[in-house]
């Protein structure tokens, strides 16, 4: 069972009367879940009975804000974005060439595609340049302890 949403409101948006015309003189109330969103109605007003009515934490949306929410996503789904063709204008397409792809091109065949490398250094010298910091870094430690142990 549901419980009775009592929040203060005066009035029901839709029908602009403060009290339900329930039988047991209840008021239930049910708010926009939009945030943009203010608006309360009774849920007698909106079609909802006390069990069909959302559960506490489920989102419900007005009239209003449904119908905003449609046609939102209406307009998103009718947006068509196409690539550019032949025939549509278009100023890169003034200096375009086309050539033709044969079957057995490097193009096509994902197995001649070249591993990444690192930029001009192999893993050897790498590896060879990280030592030789170490021994560096090493040998500076020592002989500074040592200065510092003299004094």
């Amino acid at each position: 069972m549901t419980i009775p949403l009592a929040r203060g409101i005066d009035t029901c948006a839709l029908c602009e009367k403060a009290e339900d015309d329930g039988e047991d003189s209840k008021i239930w109330w049910i708010g926009c879940s939009a945030m943009e969103c203010s608006r309360e109605y009774h849920i007698s007003c909106v079609g909802l009975t006390a069990d069909t009515m959302p559960r506490r934490y489920q989102r419900w949306y007005c009239p209003m804000c449904s119908e905003k929410k449609s046609k939102k996503r209406s307009v998103k789904r009718s947006v068509n974005i196409s690539s550019p063709s032949i025939e549509q204008p278009n100023h890169l397409q003034e200096n375009l060439t086309v050539s033709k792809v044969r079957k057995n091109d490097s193009v096509n065949r994902p197995d001649t595609i070249p591993e990444p490398r690192a930029s001009g250094v192999s893993l050897k010298s790498a590896a060879s340049i990280l030592f030789l910091a170490l021994v560096y870094f090493l040998t500076a430690y020592f002989f500074y302890r040592r200065i510092s142990n003299e004094f």
